[in-house]
């Protein structure tokens, strides 16, 4: 036997990053194989129902070679090859062979068991039996120990295994700059986390540089031209087995080079505003990159505007650095030569046009036209070669000179531990033209000192994180600056203040490391859909996501759901009968009790497993789906309003949104979405406005009901569905069935009311007050009832709740052949054709409703007719069938 004749299987153990299987997955490939990738939860049915061979590799496991499918055994026991596992220096990590000679084969004496990475085995049901009742490795000591079991070392299977992810970051040179430096820290912070990393540097350097991390490769060594360096980075990321490539300050061009021969994504940070990026980077497309990171809002925006079919690729990752002490005085002033009672401005920036030193003396000027000494450093390097930076310094020369401030401008050069300098500032100041976000200001905060900056990209969620920022207008001029640098040299204040955590280095790398690990997992090939809901209890919004995911799974589409709200031990209804219909439902760390962002990263790995086409959140928490979809880019991730309260909640998270989050408002949220769904028409423009992406009509549907046999009686009953919550307005309609039988004689003998529903948890006082509202009525709390019996018994039916988009119980309602009188509220326009299948009154009118409620209870014969009229609207406009195939065409095309 070859390896054609055996079963590959990838398994992904619990909690094992997602990245491992692709790794395995590329392993594989580049050996002419290929290979399925399982979770644990589904090994065991799996390897039950396999009868061939199967080859069992942990992900993450990398093998150099294909063994030969063994023959069966002579003796008739069943077979366990074992491959060794070897670290990246090659030495051996002991194996199973190893143990079970050291001990006899009694696998009690051995203190520890290693890991079983590739494994072997002839009868995989065999293992798959042990499996029920155990993890992994004790399900193959326990196969290994086995007097039945033939058990071998095969040099065939051997692996080398990483646990962590391995990225590889390319820098075009380590010049001293912020963009530099940010990546330095990177290479130390993702090394911290366990990352491998290997920084590869594109060009020699023209002057002076940070000094490189350890295990940097100069890609100059490798190739004289740029264009073979970018061919031997790709020849690299293949040496080092990288999941992941990531490009700072690189030519578009050259990206695209690169990603065309690498077998792993690429992601591309951008470092500046749109004037700083570099040649061709509005070029690059959906294959060239798998993400473009941002090191601000305002950045990510400008790129996602530039590179529409890019945006939802586009996220925001704030720069950060080290939140290390304030670093003492370093004698700058005294050196320069400042007096003790002068007011002293330092300003850290390199001799470039964007950065407008020329601007400084007049500031300088404009204060001592206000009787204030004010004397200002700038640190940073002139290059003497650099024609353009020898310039910029001629003119801030010649500048001073001319106001007449020369010894008060001093330009101080590069020097080590700008810190120490910004410690001495009274306040630090910035005139640039634009900027990313600027590690200068960063390092002000960090210092305690005030900042004033013009109002260039990634001063703004600064200065929502601190105090002492003050933002002056792009087009200031040197005396509104001079005012801005007096008032915030007033007001400083005495309180200590820290660099906000968000802003450090090590949260940099967490949320670089989330998004690297994110696209080295994201699978190429893609089919499905998971929906991701607060839960499966009862309620419109859940019915029709249970019918829809039935639906789809019985026209053969992939489906599966996750939940916020649940609790594993204690399924609702909904999630029962789901899994029932064998669809898998994840239950996430619930809201609440876990912290968002460990709920959402759990929610993003299983999608990644699923490897769906679409990801759809249907009436989730608006801080969830918002985590949740930033690690989820490249995968195609759609909203759906339930109406009303979809921008009601999302109006209310974005007041306080998550503390150290960079996205602040519902456009930024919309930019990582392909689309959103509303349920009416109405509400499209305003989804449109909030959001800023494609919005789409989708009505709910629901199933037809059977048609409704006609019958006069006495009494006429008029039912509505409806938890008892204020939000559901009954009041209204209590009231409205008082106006009714008051100004009706005799109505109240001819008129039963039934209102069917359980009290929400919180509401009890609620229910209590509209019992006592009720009284004297023809009105009957039902409680809690199956809804197809309650309708089935009804003569009309009244829908008086809000908010509302495209309500389910009415739509069930006219699809069991009831008229519905409704208010006009939400889709209910859209629902019932008011005079035809039923009727359509004033939003909080409860006069007109229980007019409307009376005329049908009169009239029979319009009464009935309506009905007909409404059951045949839900079967053109309104039914699954129309729903499923609606979203299949918008979401899977």
């Amino acid at each position: 036997m070859h390896t054609d004749d055996l079963d590959v299987v990838v398994h992904v153990p619990e909690e094992a990053p997602a990245f491992l299987a692709a790794r395995t997955r590329r392993a594989l490939a580049r050996l002419g194989s290929g290979g399925r990738v399982v979770s644990h939860a589904a090994l065991t049915e799996l390897l039950s129902a396999s009868r061939a061979p199967t080859w069992l590799l942990r992900a993450g496991a990398m093998p150099s070679a294909l063994p030969r499918s063994p023959p069966p055994s002579a003796t008739g026991r069943t077979l366990l090859a074992l491959g060794a596992t070897r670290d990246d220096a090659g030495a051996l990590v002991p194996t199973w062979a190893e143990l079970l000679a050291a001990t006899g084969g009694d696998l009690s004496r051995a203190s520890s068991l290693p890991r079983p990475d590739s494994v072997l085995v002839l009868e995989p049901a065999r293992l798959a039996s042990r499996l029920e009742d155990a993890g992994f490795e004790a399900a193959c000591a326990a196969l290994a120990a086995h007097p039945a079991t033939r058990t071998v070392r095969s040099a065939a299977l051997d692996v080398t295994f990483g646990e962590g992810l391995r990225v590889v970051e390319v820098v075009t040179t380590l010049h001293r700059g912020g963009a530099e430096r940010v990546v330095v820290d990177l290479v130390r912070e993702l090394r911290a986390l366990g990352a491998e990393v290997t920084l590869a540097v594109l060009d020699r350097a023209t002057r002076a540089v940070l000094p490189a991390p350890e295990g940097t490769v100069d890609l100059t060594a490798r190739a004289p031209s740029r264009a073979g360096r970018i061919d031997a980075l790709a020849a690299l990321a293949r040496e080092v087995s990288a999941d992941v490539v990531h490009v700072h300050l690189a030519d578009g061009a050259e990206i695209r080079r690169l990603a065309s021969s690498l077998e792993v994504p690429v992601v591309l940070t951008l470092h500046n505003d749109r004037r700083g990026w570099a040649a061709r980077t509005t070029e690059l497309a959906s294959e060239d990159v798998a993400l473009v990171v941002g090191c601000s809002e305002e950045v990510a925006r400008a790129f996602a505007e530039d590179r529409p079919a890019l945006a939802s690729r586009t996220r925001v990752v704030w720069n950060g650095i080290a939140s290390a002490s304030p670093s003492p005085p370093s004698g700058l002033r005294a050196e320069l030569g400042v007096p003790a009672g002068a007011l002293f401005l330092v300003v850290v920036a390199n001799h470039r046009p964007q950065k407008r030193l020329e601007r400084l003396p007049a500031v300088v000027a404009a204060l001592a036209a206000r009787g204030i000494e004010a004397h200002v450093a700038v640190l940073g390097e002139a290059v003497s070669h650099d024609p353009v930076a020898t310039a910029i310094a001629g003119e801030v020369r010649a500048e001073a000179e001319r106001l007449g401030v020369a010894e008060r401008v001093h330009l101080a050069g590069t020097r080590d531990g700008a810190d120490s300098a910004l410690a001495e500032a009274d306040v630090v100041l910035s005139v640039s033209d634009y900027e990313g976000l600027s590690l200068v200001h960063l390092e002000a905060m960090r210092a305690r000192r005030p900042l004033v900056t013009t109002a260039v990209s990634g001063t703004a969620a600064i200065a929502a994180e601190h105090e002492g920022v003050t933002r002056a207008a792009l087009s200031s001029s040197a005396e509104e600056l001079a005012d801005a640098v007096l008032a915030a040299a007033r007001e400083a204040s005495p309180r200590p203040r820290r660099l906000a955590p968000c802003f450090g280095a090590g949260a940099m790398a967490a949320r670089y490391q989330a998004f690297l690990a994110g696209a080295a997992a994201a699978p190429r090939e893609r089919g499905g859909l998971v929906l991701v809901a607060n839960n499966f209890a009862t309620g419109g919004a859940q019915s029709s996501a249970r019918r829809l995911l039935v639906a789809l799974r019985a026209a053969g589409v992939p489906v599966a759901a996750a939940v916020l709200q649940e609790q594993a031990a204690y399924p609702t209804v909904g999630r029962r009968a789901l899994e029932e219909a064998s669809i898998p439902v994840f239950v996430a760390p619930r809201a609440g009790a876990a912290d968002p962002a460990v709920s959402a990263t759990a929610i993003a790995r299983f999608v990644t497993e699923r490897a769906p086409a679409a990801v759809v959140f249907w009436n989730a928490i608006m801080q969830h789906k918002l985590l949740v979809a930033e690690l989820l880019a490249g995968i195609s991730v759609w909203d759906v309003s339930p109406g009303e309260m979809y921008f009601t909640a999302m109006d209310r998270y974005f007041e306080r949104p998550r503390a150290g989050h960079p996205v602040k408002d519902a456009r930024a949220y919309g930019a990582m979405l392909a689309g959103v769904v509303v349920k009416y028409h109405a509400e499209r423009a305003r989804a449109e406005a909030a959001l800023g992406v494609p919005v789409h009509v989708v009505p709910n549907g629901v199933p037809l009901g059977p048609p409704r046999a006609s019958a006069r009686r006495d009494r006429v009953v008029v039912g509505t569905l409806a938890r008892i919550n204020p939000d559901k307005k009954l009041g209204e309609l209590v009231r409205a069935v008082r106006h009714a039988v008051t100004c009706e004689p005799g109505l109240a003998a001819r008129l039963d009311v039934r209102i069917a529903g359980p009290v929400e948890q919180g509401f009890e006082a609620h229910a209590e007050e509209l019992r006592a509202l009720a009284e004297g009525l023809p009105i009957a709390f039902v409680g809690e009832q199956d809804s197809a019996s309650f309708l089935a018994d009804l003569d009309l039916f009244a829908m008086i709740s809000e908010p509302s988009g495209c309500p389910n119980a009415s739509l069930e309602a006219m699809a069991s052949g009831l008229a519905v009188v409704a208010t006009d509220v939400g889709g209910a326009r859209e629902q019932v054709l008011s005079g035809e299948t039923g009727l359509v009154t004033p939003r909080g009118d409860v006069a007109a409703f229980g007019e409307a409620l009376a005329r049908l209870v009169k009239d029979h014969p319009a009464r009935e007719a309506m009905g007909l009229a409404a059951r045949a609207r839900v079967g053109a406009a309104f039914s699954v069938e129309r729903m499923a195939a609606d979203y299949t065409r918008l979401w899977l095309g």
